[in-house]
């Protein structure tokens, strides 16, 4: 199956909206610039731009290099364009994208991040109730990127919790 990314993050910080943070990340693409490189030949934004959804009407930021970020009440999901398994199964492409994704929480105020594939039917309230509402439909998450890899897409182990300690520990 050929699916993209996704990651759901809290949004803890009421003033990080799509706005606010599409000024921060023009500001410093440092995190992100890698991936913008490279997948800017796909994807016609070049800057960050602020609209309105036309599948959920909530605001949305466009952003150069493959991402879409979704703002709900309490979540921001970031939408990537490298396919799942790239990231399940490419260890520098996936260090490349969980660092832009922790750049994206450290702004929004969250502690984590859930990772799985664009497909995956997801409680968007916050991350404990999706998180809650996928171990019961789906299962437990992956504990390591391997397990993740490995997992079928609708299957126990197809998502990830990740809470950035490895990626932390080395900046």
């Amino acid at each position: 199956m050929s699916t993209d990314f996704i990651a759901l993050m809290d949004r803890r910080r009421p003033l990080a909206d799509a706005p606010w943070l599409a000024e921060r990340l023009a500001e410093d693409t440092t995190a992100v610039s890698a991936l913008i490189e490279r997948y800017a030949k796909y994807w016609r934004p070049n800057s960050w731009i602020v609209q309105q959804s036309r599948v959920t009407s909530r605001p949305e930021l466009l952003g150069p290099g493959g991402f879409r970020l979704d703002f709900g009440e309490h979540t921001v999901t970031i939408y990537h364009m490298m396919r799942f398994s790239t990231f399940t199964g490419d260890v520098a492409s996936r260090v490349l994208l969980r660092s832009a994704c922790m750049m994206v929480a450290d702004l929004i105020g969250s502690d984590r991040g859930l990772y799985t594939h664009e497909l995956m039917p997801l409680d968007r309230n916050g991350l404990a109730e999706a998180e809650a509402s996928l171990r019961a439909r789906i299962g437990p998450p992956a504990l390591t990127f391997e397990e993740l890899h490995a997992a079928e897409y609708f299957g126990p182990h197809a998502w990830y919790i990740d809470d950035f300690s490895d990626l932390r520990a080395v900046t």
